[in-house]
C-alpha cells in the first residue's frame, strides 16, 4: 500500500541583515511503499538546510523553534494552497520564502523535487528537481541547494568536494530517523542513530550539528550551597522536557571526617592582635536534605517544589586566658547584641535548631536557549537554641562574672526558635554560542538569623545575610567529552554596625571519558570582609557523575580552609560531603 507521510520541519529565519534572504525548509513529503524511508523527508530536508546555510546571503534559524510556530498556528502542509495562511506563517518564521518538496521512491531511484513559494504573494517562484541513489543523496542535496541559489540570483557559491561510501544511504535512514528521535524529545534514540551515522560517515558536518544540538550543557558538578538554597536555579524547570525528582543531602563539619573525640571535634581559635587575642572553641557541623520535584507544564512555563529538612549545629564558646588546676578554660561571658541591645547569656553562644522548609515557584522559557524563574521559600524552625544560660567547662571561682539572665537566655531562644525566615528566588539562565556556553545567575533575599562574633564590641551580633547571589558560567571544550565550568558565590552581610562581603570563586574541569561516567575537580578561593577587615582561603572539590538513563548519580567532596563567617577575622578548615540522586523521566511530559 503506497504511503504518503506528512512531516513539518523547517529553520526559522531571523533577517538580520537587510540583503539577506530568509528560507524556512519545510520536511520533504515522502511518497514510499517501504516503511525504512519513512523518515527521508527530515533527513533531507536537514541536508539542505545545512548546504543552504553555507552562503552567507542565506539565513536559517534553528529547527527547535518551528515546533512552537507551527503548533501555534496549526499550519499543515495543505496550508500551502491557502495564501492568507502563507503570508501568516511568513510573518510569524519572519521568512521571505518556504521550501517544500517531495521525495519519490521509485526503488533504485529517488527522484526529489523542490518549489521556492513566496512568502508575500503565494506565488511559487521556482522549481528543482533532482535524482539519484539513497547512496548519492548528497549529489541530490547539492543539485537542489544550486539550483534553488541560482532562482534567487545568488552565485559563485562553492559546495564541499563530496566524498561518498557505499553505505551512505545507510547514513542517510539512520540520520532521517535520528531527527526523527530528536522531534519526538528521544534524546537517547537520536543519540544512537546520529552515533551509527558518525562511524560510517565521520566528517559529515549535518550529522555533527544535530549532535551538538544534544550536547545542551547541564552542569554536573555541584556545590555546597548553603541550606535554605535550592540546589537548581529556579528557571531550569522551564527548560525539562519531562518531570525530575530529586534528593539533595549535604554534610558539613570543620572537623575531618571519622574523627569522634569529641575534644578534636571542638578546635580552639585565636582572634585579634596580640597581647589582645581572644580564644574561641568552636563545634559547627550541619546535615541538611532537600526532597524536589520539578515538571514542565504546557510549552514554556515550569513548576518548582521542594521539601527541606536542615540541622545546622553552631556552638562557639568563649573562652577565659585562666586555666585550672588541669589547664582547662575557663568560660569568659560576653555579651550578644541584638538591635543594638546588649543581653548577657554567658559563655555559649549556640546557633542551632531543626529548620523545615518548603520551596514553590514556576518559570517561564522564553527560547529554546534562556528562561526565567521565581522561588519563594518558607522555613520553620522546629527547635532552637541560641546560648544555653550555661558553662560547658566550670565557673571561674577567682571572677565575680555576670551571671546568664534567665529572661534574656529565654529571649534569645525565642529570637531564633520564633524567627520564620523567608526567601525570595528569582532566577535566569541562557545557553549561548550554539549552546556550547551555559550561563545562569539567581539571587535570594533572604530573612534568617545569623550570629557572629564583631572583635571591636567583643560581642557576638544578631545580623543577616539579606542577599546571596550565585552564578554558573560553563563551557563545552570538547563535545561531549571535556567541560570547564566557573562557579561564584556572593553573600552579602549586615547587622547594626557593620556590613560586609564573602565571596568564593570556584573553577571546575570535567571530563566524560564514559558516556554514562563523568570526573571533575576543581580550585575554590574564599574572601570575606566584614567591617573593614578581611581575611581569604582557598580548597578544592572533586566529584563523580554516574548516568544510567534518567536516572543520575553526583557525589561530591570538598575540603577547604576558609574564612569563617561567625568569628570575624578567622580561618577554619571545613569538610563537606554531598551527594544529588534524580530521575528525570517523570509525567508530565512536555506537550
Amino acid at each position: 500500500m503506497r504511503k504518503s507521510i506528512h512531516v513539518l520541519f523547517f529553520f526559522v529565519t531571523v533577517n538580520c541583515f537587510a540583503s539577506n534572504i530568509a528560507l524556512t525548509v519545510l520536511d520533504f513529503e515522502v511518497q514510499s511503499n517501504n516503511d525504512k524511508h519513512e523518515y527521508l523527508g527530515k533527513g533531507f530536508a536537514e541536508f539542505l538546510s545545512f548546504d543552504l546555510s553555507r552562503e552567507k546571503k542565506i539565513t536559517l534559524i534553528e529547527r527547535d523553534k518551528r515546533n512552537d510556530i507551527i503548533d501555534e498556528l496549526k499550519f499543515g502542509l495543505s496550508g500551502l494552497a491557502d495564501e492568507s495562511s502563507l503570508a501568516e506563517l511568513g510573518m510569524m518564521l519572519q521568512s521571505d520564502y518556504i521550501i517544500a518538496g517531495e521525495i519519490f521512491d521509485m526503488g533504485e531511484i529517488l527522484v526529489v523535487s523542490s518549489r521556492l513559494i513566496d512568502l508575500e504573494s503565494g506565488v511559487v517562484k521556482a522549481q528543482a528537481q533532482a535524482e539519484g541513489s539513497m547512496a548519492e543523496y548528497k549529489s541530490i542535496t547539492q543539485s537542489l541547494t544550486l539550483q534553488i541559489l541560482d532562482s534567487l540570483k545568488i552565485s559563485g557559491v562553492v559546495l564541499p568536494e563530496i566524498k561518498s561510501s557505499k553505505d551512505d544511504d545507510v547514513v542517510l535512514t539512520t540520520f532521517s530517523e535520528a531527527v526523527d528521535a530528536y522531534d519526538e524529545g528521544d534524546d537517547d534514540l537520536a543519540r544512537e542513530k546520529l552515533d551509527e551515522a558518525t562511524k560510517i560517515d565521520s566528517d559529515n558536518k549535518a550529522v555533527k550539528k544535530l549532535a551538538n544540538k544534544l550536547n545542551v550543557i547541564t552542569p554536573k558538578f555541584q556545590f555546597e550551597d548553603p541550606y535554605w538554597q535550592s540546589p537548581y536555579n529556579p528557571a531550569l524547570s522551564s527548560m525539562l522536557e519531562s518531570g525530575i525528582i530529586y534528593v539533595r543531602s549535604t554534610f558539613y563539619s570543620i572537623t575531618p571526617p571519622f574523627i569522634t573525640d569529641e575534644d578534636d571535634m571542638r578546635p580552639i581559635v585565636s582572634v585579634g592582635d596580640e597581647p589582645n587575642t581572644k580564644d574561641f572553641e568552636v563545634q559547627d557541623y550541619s546535615f541538611n536534605s532537600h526532597i524536589g520535584y520539578n515538571f514542565p507544564v504546557g510549552k514554556k512555563i515550569g513548576i518548582n517544589t521542594e521539601f527541606v529538612v536542615a540541622a545546622p549545629d553552631i556552638t562557639v564558646t568563649a573562652l577565659n586566658n585562666d586555666r585550672d588546676v588541669d589547664g582547662i578554660p575557663y568560660v569568659r561571658d560576653i555579651p550578644v547584641v541584638i538591635d543594638g541591645e546588649q543581653v548577657f547569656i554567658g559563655g555559649n553562644l549556640s546557633q542551632s535548631a531543626i529548620y523545615f522548609g518548603f520551596t514553590g515557584g514556576m518559570s517561564y522559557r522564553f527560547s529554546d536557549t534562556s528562561a526565567i524563574g521565581l522561588n519563594g521559600s518558607v522555613f520553620i524552625p522546629l527547635h532552637g537554641e541560641i546560648g544555653d544560660g550555661g558553662n560547658i567547662f566550670q565557673d571561674n571561682p577567682d571572677d565575680d562574672p555576670i551571671g546568664p539572665n534567665v529572661s534574656d537566655a529565654d529571649r534569645l531562644t525565642y529570637e531564633l526558635a520564633n524567627r520564620i525566615g523567608f526567601l525570595i528566588n528569582p532566577g535566569f539562565v541562557s545557553y549561548l554560542f550554539n549552546q556550547k556556553i551555559y550561563f545562569d545567575i539567581d539571587i535570594a533575599y533572604l530573612t534568617l538569623p545569623r550570629y557572629f562574633y564583631d572583635i571591636d564590641q567583643d560581642a557576638y551580633v544578631n545580623g543577616t545575610y539579606p542577599i546571596y547571589v550565585s552564578s554558573s558560567l560553563n563551557s563545552t571544550l570538547i563535545d561531549n567529552i571535556l567541560f570547564f565550568g566557573l562557579k561564584s558565590n556572593i553573600d552579602i552581610y549586615k547587622d547594626e554596625n557593620a556590613k560586609g562581603i564573602y565571596i568564593k570563586e570556584t573553577p571546575v574541569l570535567e571530563v566524560w571519558p564514559l558516556k554514562y561516567f563523568s570526573l571533575r575537580a576543581g580550585y575554590s578561593f574564599a574572601y570575606i570582609n566584614i567591617d573593614k577587615r578581611d581575611s581569604s582561603g582557598h580548597g578544592y572539590l572533586a566529584g563523580a557523575t554516574i548516568k544510567l538513563g534518567a536516572l543520575e548519580v553526583d557525589v561530591n567532596y570538598a575540603k577547604r580552609i576558609a574564612p569563617y563567617d561567625s568569628i570575624e577575622g578567622t580561618l577554619m578548615p571545613s569538610y563537606t560531603f554531598f551527594f544529588n540522586v534524580s530521575y528525570d523521566d517523570l509525567w508530565p511530559k512536555r506537550k
